[in-house]
């Protein structure tokens, strides 16, 4: 019905900066604030060097794997998703905007979030040396 199409589409923010953050606002509805918070900003500091590896990001966040999962799903057609190297990064800018703004706004919740990615990394390393997991390693 083309009426209730009209009406959902006036129901939409009107920028796409609103828009990205109606996203996050249901993705934290569907997975959790916990879980975006976890996710979402691991993805983002790595958006610079193209993604990070979906087993990494499993294995860094602490949250259970199929929160994980769940909210790659959910986040689908936003994700751009490199198969070679099984590397996970946004597909809009925007939406990289979004999240940095709401996640990663100060300094130390940046550092905070490479920290964690350094300390992943480092027991990598002593585990045996580099597995190639993150790209840039």
């Amino acid at each position: 019905n083309f009426e209730k199409l009209t009406d959902q589409i006036r129901g939409l923010p009107s920028s796409v900066e609103a828009l990205m953050d109606a996203v996050l606002v249901y993705l934290e509805g569907l997975c959790t604030p916990a879980v975006a918070n976890a996710v979402l900003p691991l993805i983002a500091v790595s958006s610079p060097i193209s993604g990070i590896k979906e087993a990494d990001l499993r294995s860094v966040v602490d949250v259970p794997t199929h929160a994980v999962c769940s909210m790659l799903q959910a986040l689908g057609g936003m994700l751009q998703c490199d198969e070679e190297e099984s590397s996970v990064d946004f597909a809009h800018p925007m939406l990289l905007h979004a999240v940095c703004k709401r996640y990663v706004k100060t300094d130390l919740q940046q550092r905070a979030v490479h920290e964690k990615l350094y300390s992943y990394n480092k027991a990598i390393c002593a585990e045996g040396g580099f597995k190639g997991a993150i790209p840039g390693r």
